[in-house]
This record gives C-alpha cells, structure tokens and sequence, in this order.
C-alpha cells in the first residue's frame, strides 16, 4: 500500500512546495492544467480542498515525504506496532524512526515506545486529532487531483 501511495504523495509535495506560485497562475487564469508524461491533471482552484486550519496548515508544511508516507499508512483506531528484532538499531531508526518523529514532533501522531531485553524495540503510532485531520486532509487533496486526472 506504501508503494501504492508512493507517486500520489510525491505529486502532493510537489503541490505542497509550489502552491503558492501556482495559486497565483490558477487565480490569473494562465494556469488550468500540468501534463506530466502521459498524466494531466487539471487545476482549477474551486476542485481543490482548501486548508483554512492554522494549526493543520503549519503542521503540513514542509512535511518531508517519509512523514507523509508514514502518515497515510497509519490508519485511525488501527494502530500497527512496528518492531525491531536484534541490537543493531542504525537502519531502524534512520527509516523508520525519523518520519515518526517528524510526525511527532508536528502533534500528528503519538509514539509508544516499548524496549525488551537483548535490545528488541517496539514502537506504537497513534494519530492524534490533528493526525486524523492531516491525514484526511491529504487524502481528500489526492482524490481531488485524481478525479481530474485524465491519461492520453
């Protein structure tokens, strides 16, 4: 499902990064559409879903491309438990660790954390309220883009 989710979300920090450049070309009227390759997506400004939240707003942006991953993977009330079997930390907590940290440190989602002998880590995410609404907020925005995609 990551992979699945993989182009959707660099297009969405791609649009995260130039909103407000494209914003402008929207409003002005010169920009109605992007074709990249075979995919053209539409554009006009009133099919967009909109953040008018502060607080979402400030905790979207700039989210590294791991975290949004990371997010649209956690699911509300199904919380995954993620582990690490061994000593050998250094890989876990360079993927996995940083993007649930980003997260955390946004209010997005919680961490719990659990440490067995012989070095064994589980780590819990848990959407916060702001997750839910980021998470959603995403993924209204990508439906958005796909239902005016069209291929040629």
């Amino acid at each position: 499902m990551v992979r699945a989710l993989a182009w959707p979300t660099i297009a969405l920090i791609g649009i995260v990064l130039f909103t407000g450049p494209v914003k402008g070309l929207i409003r002005a009227g010169n920009l109605e559409s992007v074709k990249i390759g075979s995919l053209e997506l539409n554009l006009r400004a009133g099919d967009l879903p909109q953040v008018t939240d502060r607080e979402l707003a400030r905790a979207l942006t700039g989210l590294p491309e791991a975290a949004i991953i990371q997010l649209l993977a956690t699911e509300p009330g199904r919380p995954v438990q993620v582990c690490q079997m061994g000593t050998d930390q250094g890989e876990f907590n360079e993927k996995t660790r940083r993007p649930l940290n980003d997260l955390s440190a946004r209010k997005l989602l919680e961490i719990e954390e659990v440490q067995f002998e012989g070095g064994d880590v589980c780590l819990t995410p848990l959407l916060t309220d702001l997750g839910i609404r980021a998470r959603t907020f995403i993924i209204d925005l990508m439906t958005a883009q796909l239902r005016t995609a069209t291929v040629q």
